[in-house]
């Protein structure tokens, strides 16, 4: 699979897993709630929804380091009583920002509800 079709799959995924649009090169795109929400054709993000502009990354190898921190967090999380939802914070010192990261299904839970589609 090529990159561009790997990106194309990415973001129809994410569309569909959060009831989202794919922006594509569109300078503004309304959603199927009536709000329309304007996209840097330039810079367009790839997929969003009335709250969130989500970029996709479909790569073939995922790093390592997030991955551990991952393992780390459900590993632990898991040993609760009762179960947590794990979330890896890992801090880009370069940028100063945090990143709050956890997996696909808990964030879906949260925060488009239970009954989604099941997409691949």
């Amino acid at each position: 699979m090529s990159s561009k079709s790997r990106g194309y799959y990415g973001e129809s995924r994410i569309a569909k897993k959060v009831n989202g649009t794919i922006a594509g090169r569109s300078k503004a795109v309304k959603l199927s709630s009536g709000k329309v929400i304007k996209i840097d054709h330039n810079h367009p993000i790839d997929v969003v929804t009335d709250l969130f502009g989500f970029e996709s990354k479909y790569r073939l190898a995922f790093p390592k380091k997030i991955s551990d921190y991952m393992f780390q967090a459900e590993t632990n999380a898991g040993l609760c009583e009762p179960k947590l939802i794990p979330v890896a914070v890992v801090k880009d010192k370069t940028r100063k920002q945090y990143y709050y990261i956890m997996r696909e299904q808990d964030w879906i839970d949260l925060h488009v509800g239970s009954e989604t589609l099941e997409v691949d």
